[in-house]
């Protein structure tokens, strides 16, 4: 073949439009990600804002009730303490003495690349003759 046919270089145009639209819907497809990875982001930082706020509460609670147990604990005569009883009293003291831990941040991509998609240039960039 010397050059490439009127037939060839049809089907090479189709074949160029073709993957120009694939491309454009993979653009669309990550810009659209990218959006929702920001609008994600900001929901989640919210949340967890949220979150470590209740489990602050809930340490705040448990110290509250944790005092209230040692104080019973200690106004118990050391028989009583040393016994099943106390010796029991004090798991469930050591149980409700547990601490909370908040959430950290968690992590998501900044953003999702574009994929290098030369395909089209390439296939469109082609000679049709030597």
């Amino acid at each position: 073949m010397k050059k490439l046919t009127a037939k060839h270089i049809k089907e090479q145009d189709e074949l160029v439009r073709s993957l120009e639209s694939v491309a454009d819907e993979i653009a669309e497809e990550v810009r659209q990600v990218n959006a929702n990875i920001s609008t994600a982001r900001e929901r989640i930082e919210s949340l967890t804002t949220r979150y470590n706020d209740i489990v602050q509460d809930a340490k705040t609670f448990m110290s509250s009730i944790h005092d209230e147990q040692d104080s019973y604990f200690a106004d118990r005569s050391s028989g009583w303490q040393e016994g099943d009883a106390g010796q029991s009293y004090e798991s469930w003291m050591d149980e409700w003495n547990t601490d909370l831990e908040g959430l950290d941040e968690v992590e998501l991509p900044d953003e999702v690349d574009e994929p290098e998609l030369d395909a089209v240039s390439i296939l469109r960039e082609l000679p049709e003759q030597p």
